[in-house]
């Protein structure tokens, strides 16, 4: 083992799962590794822990965590790199990371950012003119293109047959969006438009201490509509069947923002973005911006549920493409899909580039 080591620092969920994969790729390269990990919860270790495993490091690399709570630790570990002339960096899990307000007075100091793309790279470069950016590609997209699960095995598992439509309504941390995508959906009249019968498949963000039950609040629906939670608990040979593992199972995915669109992308499944005066709140808050970077890249339609001249049934009828009987991503999206994201060589590449990127901080 080296002896100088890799810290990683993460609050959010997403942050954490991402550096718990990094961690295996650092030690097989005989990388030392000590994190410090939330899993979407505060990080609850004393800090001068931090600062002992802080000086001893050759390079110490945080998330950027969206709420205060989970981001402290983050904070702390940041400030103590710079106190100790520690080279260090932050990584971004998913799109406009970069520009939350929480990290802003720290971005000028810190040494790089691991960017997914070469677009949120340059973004962040503008701002912070010193900052090296390293492009590793964003590693959910290997459980895009490399599920665990396939399609048929998934749908076995939800319980439905070939000719239902399944929706994938994936969760965010706020009931202000999720209470009326929910209800736009609903109302949506999918069954009508495709011709089938509907299951919805809402997955509540993990984050969640009381997500919306659906099934409880929308009731009286035609046959041809159903609605069910897949809680977190969830399990399907001991994998947890919450957003990413069920993809594969969808004809249709939902949500606000969030990887699980690119990940419909990747899959060539349908994905539909919903934007509502909350989640424009919710993005300026976090991210310094009204949209999503990736919603501009066009490789779905945009649902707004504050425009009054648009539905989401509306939303559907033009974008839904159906051959011979079958749910297909419509050319127009698919087109720029298969463009901003091409199937990999290979699985693991992400983490590659990031063991490889780091492991000269240690040598």
């Amino acid at each position: 083992m080296n002896e100088r080591s890799v810290v990683l620092v993460g609050g959010d969920r997403a942050q954490s799962n991402a550096f718990k994969s990094l961690s295996g790729v650092l030690e097989a390269r005989g990388v030392k590794v000590v994190s410090f990990l939330g899993h979407g919860k505060p990080i609850g270790v004393d800090p001068l822990e931090i600062e002992v495993a802080v000086k001893s490091a050759g390079v110490v690399v945080t998330g950027m965590s969206s709420f205060k709570p989970e981001a402290l630790a983050e904070i702390l570990a940041l400030e103590l790199a710079m106190r100790h002339k520690v080279p260090c960096g932050v990584f971004q899990d998913t799109y406009g990371v970069w520009n939350r307000e929480l990290f802003r007075d720290l971005m000028p100091k810190v040494k790089f950012i691991i960017t997914p793309d070469q677009e949120e790279g340059a973004a962040a470069k503008r701002q912070y003119l010193n900052l090296e950016t390293v492009v590793v590609g964003n590693q959910d997209f290997d459980s895009y293109f490399f599920p665990r699960f396939t399609r048929e095995q998934i749908r076995t598992w939800l319980g439905v047959d070939a000719n239902t439509v399944v929706v994938l309504v994936s969760g965010v941390k706020s009931a202000r969006v999720d209470r009326p995508m929910l209800k736009a959906l609903v109302e949506s009249n999918l069954d009508q438009v495709t011709g089938k019968k509907v299951i919805i498949i809402y997955s509540p963000h993990p984050s969640r201490k009381r997500p919306v039950f659906p099934e409880r609040e929308f009731t009286g629906l035609r046959d041809s509509i159903q609605i069910r939670t897949i809680m977190k608990g969830s399990r399907f040979e001991g994998v947890k069947m919450t957003g990413n593992p069920l993809l594969p199972g969808a004809d249709v995915v939902m949500t606000s923002v969030g990887n699980l669109l690119l990940g419909a992308a990747c899959r060539r499944i349908l994905p539909v973005a919903f934007i509502n005066r909350f989640e424009r709140e919710r993005q300026l808050g976090m991210n310094g911006r009204e949209v999503w970077r990736p919603l501009e890249l066009g490789f779905c339609p945009i649902f707004d549920a504050d425009d009054p001249t648009d539905s989401l049934e509306k939303t559907f009828r033009l974008s839904i493409g159906l051959v011979n009987g079958k749910l297909v991503y419509p050319l127009k999206y698919l087109e720029v899909a298969e463009q901003r994201f091409p199937v990999p060589e290979k699985p693991g590449l992400p983490n590659e580039r990031m063991a490889k990127f780091l492991s000269q901080f240690v040598k």
